[in-house]
């Protein structure tokens, strides 16, 4: 029955994505930019007609002012793979120069459908994994397991935006989900994999590093007790986040300049401050005339103003995590940090908070998806019941050895047997009354003679971690942190 639910379920979010699809885009018909369903055609053409070095250099086949390659190469290898799949199928769509502003029925059809095919694939089976570490798929919890699949992937400001104005977020937001269980579950390795191929397709995923760092970072110095251990395991965790940007950067590797040129198209700073058209701190100054930055100041000011506000909105609670690391901690620290770079950081993209209209111009997913995936994926946690035998928090503490968790039990002070020490008062007088004592004489005292000490109990043991690893006892009866 849950297996059924769960298919139709997954069923239906397609249907409406594909649903969504069917409706026009942003800069249909609009020579000669066309929007951005065009700009991910064009991607396409390029990398499959041009080699990777001349894919983020200016030339007279790769006009950058013509929606010039901006992101990060692991974008533009996904653009390769799918323009490889449109050379076979559709060689008009991927055409050198022949094939600019292309807005056939079946190349549109191909388009939609790769964004549904990478839905379907990444997005969607990380929803379905980090609803199943949230809660239990059986009982009393399938319908918030449930609620939260929707809550997840039936997010108006993704789905409207992939699927209706045309993007591929739900590839760099999948990556990063997979990574956030994978460092909750124990996996450093696998995390630090995860999120940096979603870093690596795009760059809005920069704002959750500083949570991710400091977690795996203290995961790392926590597990080890030795100093040597604790530097081994945050050399073999960075080692493999510098292996998996080097596999990605491989082909600019070749020289200095063809790195370069990928990281100046990246972060376009020259842009300067988007003020007017971002929901963030600068666009609320730039309200009041005499408080538009960008007029007043030169931008490397600019660049020194929105770094140092956005690293004051970041160290509070990275250093939180980094003391006391938890994951739930994690994810409020993940959403602190996703907040502070939207309204703090040096804006170079017309990213905005808008009204999630069907064909709207808003490619924000990157930024406010994640951070209500985040938060809504916090606030969950709080809520459900402990997941180690799926009973209620008060059951299940009383079926523990200790009601206080990890705290251990004082040893109960040794006291002499009331029992013992009435039958001894009521032989004695017994005896006296038998055999009664000459006057004169005082009665003898029996030598005191000190308790023999019992041997203390051992302490009871410690209640197994949750094999969950995140539940509602938060973290009293698992470990605080999600490494073992």
């Amino acid at each position: 029955m849950n297996d059924a639910m769960d298919v139709a379920l997954c069923l239906a979010l397609l249907a409406l994505r594909a649903a969504i699809g069917l409706a026009g885009y942003s800069g249909e018909g609009k020579p000669p930019m066309y929007g951005d369903f065009e700009a991910q055609r064009h991607w396409m053409e390029l990398t499959v007609n041009l080699p990777p070095s001349h894919w983020y250099v200016h030339g007279s086949d790769n006009d950058l002012l013509y929606w010039g390659l901006d992101y990060p190469p692991l974008s533009a290898h996904a653009s390769w793979l799918v323009g490889m799949f449109a050379q076979r199928l559709h060689p008009d769509l991927v055409a050198l120069h022949a094939s600019r502003g292309i807005e056939t029925a079946a190349t549109r059809a191909f388009m939609r459908n790769s964004v549904l095919v990478l839905d379907a694939l990444i997005y969607l089976p990380a929803v379905y994994a980090c609803a199943a570490y949230a809660a239990p798929p059986t009982g009393a919890h399938r319908g918030r397991r449930l609620l939260l699949v929707l809550q997840l992937a039936a997010t108006p400001a993704l789905v409207l935006t992939d699927h209706g104005h045309f993007q591929y977020n739900c590839v760099s937001l999948g990556l990063g989900l997979w990574g956030m269980l994978a460092a909750m579950g124990g996996r450093p390795h696998a995390s630090a994999i995860a999120f940096s191929l979603a870093l690596n397709f795009k760059q809005m995923s920069l704002y959750l590093a500083p949570a991710f760092f400091c977690y795996l970072l203290a995961g790392c110095l926590r597990t080890r007790r030795t100093v040597l251990g604790k530097a081994l395991a945050t050399s073999q965790l960075a080692f493999t986040v510098l292996a998996t940007f080097a596999l990605c950067w491989l082909p600019f590797l070749g020289s200095a300049e063809a790195a370069l040129a990928v990281v100046r198209r990246i972060f376009p700073v020259e842009r300067h401050l988007y003020e007017d058209k971002v929901a963030n701190l600068w666009c609320t100054l730039a309200l009041l005339p005499f408080l538009k930055l960008k007029a007043i100041f030169p931008l490397g000011t600019l660049l020194r103003l929105a770094l140092g506000t956005t690293l004051l909105g970041l160290l509070p609670p990275c250093g939180l995590l980094l003391a006391r690391p938890s994951r739930l901690g994690f994810l409020l620290c993940a959403t602190a940090c996703a907040l502070s770079f939207f309204l703090c950081s040096f804006q170079v993209r017309m990213h905005c908070l808008e009204t999630c209209d069907a064909c709207t111009a808003s490619t924000l997913p990157s930024r406010v998806a994640m951070t209500a995936l985040i938060s809504l994926f916090g606030r969950c946690t709080r809520s459900i019941s402990c997941c180690r035998c799926y009973r209620p928090r008060s059951s299940h503490r009383a079926s523990l050895p200790s009601l206080h968790g990890l705290r251990r039990r004082r040893p109960s002070l040794s006291i002499p047997c009331l029992r013992g020490m009435a039958k001894l008062s009521l032989t004695r007088s017994a005896n006296s009354a038998s055999s009664p004592s000459p006057s004169h004489s005082s009665p003898q005292r029996r030598p005191h003679r000190p308790p023999t000490p019992r041997a203390r109990p051992p302490p009871p043991p410690l209640p197994p971690p949750c094999h969950r690893r995140l539940c509602g006892c938060r973290g009293r009866y698992a470990q605080p942190w999600g490494f073992h």
